[in-house]
């Protein structure tokens, strides 16, 4: 069925309107018309509501009741046809009662198609209700040809107004030519100025395209059918334009000879200059496609056709043309592991992936394997429904081979950086942002590297410099000339000092000038110098305090030995004076010699050998125990600086722990009083003699120091105690203060170089981690417990079998 247009727009099927008051009526009249496909139906049960219907839309057909209240039939029809409603409508009038002759005249007159009387065939009514339809079905068909024909004329016209071709029409039996007014203006003339002849056109053809055009024309004139030609035509101000000439032959005679051909020229002189830029531009692109090692494809989905480019074959080994490039053969040449990188390109285009990028080997004719980068999209066109793909290829082998050569460079770079422990920060020399780091870095800095990326370096890094100082801002170290190996102390995550190795170098990075940060953690080395200069140092107390002992020993000796003299003289001086006593006795019984008993008398007064007998003794005993003293503290001294700490030797820890005590008296006995609980039963050690002496040192003077200061607030002495016994096979010596104790939250910084809880001063921050350095290096550990306001214990844990380190 053909489907008509009504005033809202387009209808898809017939519509008949059914009028009557009666519902059963309407109901029989939609039963029976059901037989009717594609038609709609539409209802109402009295005249003002089949008017409101007739408004809104174009009806098929009418069947009117004409017997209904208010409006009937006969009024219905008369308001559709005063209105000008549906006026091409036929409508049929149904009734049961104004079956007379004047009323159905009456109904004919208003312009009824049928006047039909109930009881009514259903049949026949069927029948003219389909009539009327495909009526109406082939009014609306002609009507949309007729549409369709002004549409084409209006087209045609306005083609004609706007075309930019010059037409002609040459009658072979009369001789008569015409051209359009575009074919004279197409080359600057008027209409006037050339005659329409074959000669005149000949005269302006570019004589080298004369016998081309000659043999076109002379083949339609003899053969009949049509003909295209380009050729040049002189303009009127003498340039050569290029005319796409196009004829053919429309009458013929009764012979079959053509007797009328007519055609069109085109300028397409702008056409063939983009043709000219596009060959040179083709050929611009086939030389760099050619020096880039690059070329372009293109594959039509809908019929899988496969485009090369000249150099695409080239990279493949084969000379343009001579393989068909199909997706079978391209294929082949891809390595057998790769091929579904093709299948992946398809999948993506079939997914709706617009562009696409993969990467493949294929092996040339020649066997050499090449690695080939295709760059594509996919373009969809109505004549290609399943879209085509366009793309190039290029052989990136040797930017594989560089690449390849770079990381392994970068990785060998990388190697010897992490072997060595070189952290090395990229920083921007003029916002100071830190654009790059290494592994190594983010161990150093505690940070990962997304983290420190952005980050001010001064700000970052946080370094105080060794000397010489420098009075600059820490900016200008960043900017100032490249420098090697500057020691410096660097501030990291957490809180911890760690000395560093920095070096600065500038150099490219993407065109743009940066600095190179190179870091190394030299606290191992720091630490090895400390006990290098301490062993140094301990070596030179060792030979001074040998040298002491040695001196002192003499007059010691002396000391002692007079007084050992003096002792047992005296006993005997001691004898004389209780000898005198008894004397002065007997002498008193002698008269005679009074005189020089009264003497005798005065002179042991003088002495008073009362006191003498009762105190020398204890001054000379006090004497000798001094002098043991002074012996027993230079033993100690030479025992606790012993010069041969490289050597290992057998250790007797409790003398170890009492020669320290001895030693480091001064520090401790003015604010602590110490307790030694020493096991008898620790075996002797192989051990370092110097350094485990100076790790106790160590441990012992920071109780002392602890104790000192909490005696400053309370003041009463604190207490240390010193143990040693074994755990296992270990030797555990343990050294306790109630002292100020250690806050928490530096437990995980006690051991940090340079780290000190200490006033400014008083501390180095290197005594701790010289004394774990010294435990580590015997294979052993160091812990401690502690608690702020209370007090710390330390307990340096040695193996009893130490081994070699």
């Amino acid at each position: 069925m053909v489907a008509g247009d009504n005033r809202n727009g387009f209808v898809n099927k017939p519509v008949v309107l059914i009028v009557d008051d009666d519902k059963t009526n309407i109901l029989a009249l939609e039963g029976l018309l059901s037989h009717i496909e594609d038609v709609e139906l539409v209802t109402a049960f009295n005249g003002d509501e089949a008017v409101r219907q007739l408004y809104d839309r174009e009806f098929a057909l009418i069947i009117l009741d004409v017997c209904m209240p208010e409006m009937s039939g006969f009024d219905v029809a008369a308001d559709l046809r005063e209105n000008g409603l549906n006026q091409e409508t036929p409508f049929l009038f149904v009734t049961a009662y104004s079956t007379d002759e004047k009323s159905v005249m009456n109904g004919y007159e208003l312009g009824a198609a049928d006047y039909i009387t109930k009881p009514y065939n259903s049949e026949i009514l069927l029948s003219k209700v389909r009539f009327f339809i495909d009526l109406y079905e082939k009014r609306k068909a002609l009507e949309e040809s007729e549409r369709k024909l002004r549409e084409s004329e209006d087209r045609l016209r306005t083609a004609m107004e706007t075309v930019n071709d010059g037409l002609w029409d040459w009658n072979l039996k009369t001789g008569d030519l015409y051209f359009s007014p575009r074919y004279y203006t197409m080359l600057g003339y008027n209409e006037y100025e050339f005659s329409p002849s074959v000669e005149s056109l000949k005269s302006l053809v570019h004589p080298d395209d004369v016998v081309k055009v000659e043999h076109k024309v002379e083949t339609v004139l003899v053969k009949g059918g049509s003909y295209s030609v380009e050729m040049r035509m002189r303009h009127r101000n003498g340039e050569w334009r290029w005319i796409l000439s196009r004829g053919q032959a429309t009458e013929f005679d009764g012979q079959g000879n053509p007797v009328r051909v007519v055609g069109t020229h085109v300028d397409i002189t702008e056409l063939k200059n983009v043709e000219m830029e596009l060959r040179k531009s083709e050929a611009s692109l086939a030389m760099a496609q050619r020096i880039a090692n690059m070329g372009s494809w293109e594959r039509n989905l809908s019929t899988g056709e496969v485009l090369w480019s000249d150099q695409v074959y080239r990279m493949f080994g084969y000379s343009p043309g001579e393989v068909e490039p199909t997706l079978e053969f391209l294929k082949s040449l891809v390595i057998p592991e790769d091929r579904n990188m093709i299948d992946l390109v398809l999948q993506k285009a079939r997914q709706g992936e617009k562009k696409f990028q993969v990467e493949y080997h294929v092996t040339r004719r020649d066997g050499a394997v090449r690695h080939i980068l295709s760059v594509g999209s996919i373009e969809h066109a109505p004549e290609i429904p399943d879209g085509c793909l366009h793309g190039v290829l290029h052989d990136i082998t040797e930017r594989k081979e560089a690449e390849a050569h770079l990381i392994e460079q970068q990785e060998i770079l990388d190697a010897i950086l992490s072997g060595i422990k070189a952290a090395f920060l990229i920083v921007d020399p003029i916002t100071m942002e830190i654009l790059d780091a290494n592994e190594q870095a983010e161990t150093l800095l505690g940070l990962k590297k997304n983290e420190a990326i952005s980050r001010n370096c001064p700000d970052l890094l946080n370094m105080d410099f060794c000397r010489p100082v420098y009075s600059d801002e820490k900016s200008c170290f960043f900017r100032g000339d490249s420098f090697l190996n500057r020691e410096v102390t660097l501030h990291v995550q957490g809180g911890a000092i760690v000395p560093v190795s920095l070096s600065r170098i500038e150099l490219m990075k993407g065109g743009e000038s940066c600095i190179a940060l190179i870091m190394f953690d030299i606290t191992e080395k720091k630490g090895l110098e400390r006990q290098l200069a301490f062993a140094q140092k301990l070596e030179a107390v060792g030979q001074l305090a040998s040298g002491i002992a040695h001196e002192i020993n003499t007059p010691i000796q002396y000391i002692g030995g007079n007084l050992s003299f003096m002792e047992s003289s005296f006993e005997k001086i001691k004898g004389l004076l209780e000898k005198a006593e008894s004397v002065e006795h007997e002498l008193s019984k002698l008269p005679e010699l009074s005189e020089a008993l009264s003497e005798f008398r005065s002179a042991l007064e003088d002495v008073n050998s009362e006191f003498l007998i009762e105190e020398v003794p204890m001054a000379i005993k006090d004497s000798l125990e001094g002098v043991e003293q002074v012996a027993s503290i230079v033993f100690a001294m030479k025992r606790f600086s012993h010069p041969d700490i490289e050597e290992k030797k057998a250790v007797d820890i409790n003398e170890s722990v009492e020669n320290v005590v001895t030693v480091a008296r001064n520090e401790w006995k003015y604010a602590s009083d110490l307790d030694m609980h020493l096991s008898e039963e620790l075996p002797l050690v192989q051990c370092y003699p110097g350094e485990i002496n100076q790790a106790i040192l160590n441990v012992l003077v920071n109780a002392a120091h602890a104790n000192n200061a909490k005696m400053q607030s309370t003041g009463r002495k604190g207490q240390i105690d010193i143990s040693t016994g074994m755990d296992g096979d270990n030797i555990v010596i343990s050294i306790s203060d109630s002292g100020v104790g250690i806050k928490e939250k530096d437990f995980d910084k006690v051991f940090d170089p340079f780290f000190t809880t200490k006033e400014v001063g008083k501390g180095t921050g290197q005594g701790l981690s010289i004394t774990y350095s010294i435990i580590e290096k015997h294979g052993g550990r160091i812990d401690f417990e502690s608690e702020a306001g209370k007090g710390t214990t330390f307990r340096l844990i040695i193996p009893a079998d130490v081994p070699d380190k």
